[in-house]
């Protein structure tokens, strides 16, 4: 796996405070981690569209939650079909070995870190550092779009995590 260059580090401060909350429930987390996903994919730099239909969101319940199958394009569609395949069987077996709720949000695209962590993604207009034009390239969107996803979601992943542990509590 590629080297998180802070996203590491803001998942472990965000899963601390939700270790404080008590009667935190799987249907919370599961609810937080799709908006998450959401939030990245609107911020995901976008060519093709498959980077963005490569977001998976896996449930402790060891269920990939919502969203159904990605629709991939182009010549490279089967390879990023199988790739997705793969990502989310493993995702699934992490899953299935915590203990208590769990939600994982991610990316399947074998690319999707290398432009998580390139500050020109979605930035180049098309056009290399040295001038050249690119044959593809992302109009818009932005690099870091999975962790300022969850940096930006912070406070509304506690307060659904918090809302569906007092309904829990409640009952």
């Amino acid at each position: 796996m590629a080297e998180f260059q802070g996203i590491d580090t803001v998942i472990k401060n965000l899963n601390k405070k939700i270790k404080e909350i008590e009667g935190a429930s799987q249907k919370g987390l599961t609810r937080a981690a799709l908006k998450v996903r959401r939030r990245a994919q609107k911020k995901a730099p976008i060519d093709t569209g498959n980077l963005k239909a490569s977001a998976y969101t896996i449930s402790g319940s060891g269920k990939a939650a919502a969203g159904g199958s990605p629709s991939f394009k182009d010549d490279d569609a089967l390879t990023m079909q199988e790739q997705h395949d793969s990502t989310l069987s493993e995702a699934l077996g992490r899953a299935m070995k915590e203990e208590g709720p769990y939600a994982e949000v991610g990316f399947s695209a074998v690319y999707a870190w290398a432009v998580h962590e390139n500050p020109r993604a979605g930035q180049t207009g098309g056009v290399s550092p040295s001038g050249r034009p690119y044959k593809s390239y992302a109009e818009k969107g932005e690099y870091k779009f999975l962790e300022k996803a969850f940096v930006e979601s912070e406070k509304e992943i506690l307060d659904i995590i918090q809302k569906e542990a007092r309904r829990g509590l409640n009952k």
